[in-house]
């Protein structure tokens, strides 16, 4: 379905671009001028200069990557200047041009009242996963969060996936670019199982699963379907997976937050416990020391013997 029947649908009738709907009030803020223009870092520069009423600049790692990347398009964000000349808007727009030496297109308005500033930026900002839902994805949510998850695995190792601060500044685009790449081979077959884990285990972190359970499957769909019906009590749960279940249930209703397991200690019991599955090793009792004297190396997921 394109966008002008969509928008027709929805209208019930007939429309024709540009799509008015509001009254054209332009004659009412004659002093207000609204351009497209091709901003340059040279040009940039000279807008900064007016920088004077701002709020503090803060890097724009993603911005820069979208500028270097040839993603940045015209997409409706404005560079604003007031009756006086002054950068009211778009400051790390315009930093980051200058930052990767290359132009963009942008809408520029000039003319505003100085108090219109406190009414900019404060609607609710898009994340990932919004995209993911206008693009028409089920599970949205799960279908997000996995997708990222992989690509952070990817770019930048398993363990990363379960650190405070998962890598990557990569722009949205990539992102969606990314999760459309690798929807039906890698995270739509592992969707269903994430949530009924989560279903199972309260507390089990979405990326966690998504993450884990991907790199199972590169040792073969067999075997993990195996250990996710053993983990959901769809079969009989050997040794190692009834430990892990007694942890993960443990956690799930322990009402401290502070003997609450952390994302990587989940994470290396999953996997110790998955190591001693594929060895069909009975082990004993589940720990990971991730901090202390001795801190213990993130385990590696043993995907069979070759």
């Amino acid at each position: 379905m394109t966008e002008n029947s969509i928008a027709n649908n929805a209208t019930g009738h007939q429309l024709s671009f540009p799509y008015v709907y509001g009254e054209n009030v332009s004659a009412v803020y004659p002093e207000v001028s609204v351009s497209i223009e091709r901003i340059t870092p040279e040009v940039a520069k000279k807008m900064l200069e007016t920088n004077l009423k701002n709020r503090d600049m803060r890097d724009r790692t993603i911005v820069k990557t979208a500028i270097k990347n040839n993603e940045w398009m015209l997409n409706g964000a404005t560079i604003v200047f007031d009756e006086n000349g002054i950068l009211r808007d778009g400051q790390h727009r315009l930093s980051s041009c200058i930052s990767v030496g290359m132009p963009i297109d942008t809408i520029v308005v000039r003319g505003l009242k100085g108090g219109s500033q406190e009414t900019m930026d404060v609607n609710s900002r898009r994340v990932l996963r919004d995209y993911i839902k206008m693009r028409g994805y089920p599970n949205y949510s799960y279908v997000s969060t996995i997708g990222f998850v992989l690509y952070v695995a990817d770019n930048h190792g398993l363990s990363a996936c379960f650190m405070q601060r998962r890598g990557g500044k990569a722009t949205i685009k990539t992102l969606l670019n990314y999760i459309e790449d690798n929807y039906e081979s890698r995270i739509e077959p592992i969707v269903k199982d994430v949530r009924s884990v989560q279903g199972k285990f309260k507390g089990v972190a979405t990326n966690i699963l998504g993450a884990l359970f991907d790199a199972f499957r590169n040792a073969g769909e067999d075997n993990y379907q195996v250990f996710v019906s053993q983990l959901l009590n769809k079969s009989r749960a050997c040794v190692s997976v009834q430990l892990l279940q007694e942890k993960l249930m443990k956690n799930a209703t322990e009402t401290d937050r502070l003997k609450q397991l952390t994302d990587k200690q989940i994470a290396a019991y999953i996997v110790k416990t998955w190591n001693a599955y594929m060895r069909g090793d009975d082990i004993k009792q589940l720990k990971f020391a991730q901090g202390g004297a001795h801190p213990e190396s993130f385990p590696e997921v043993f995907l069979g013997y070759e």
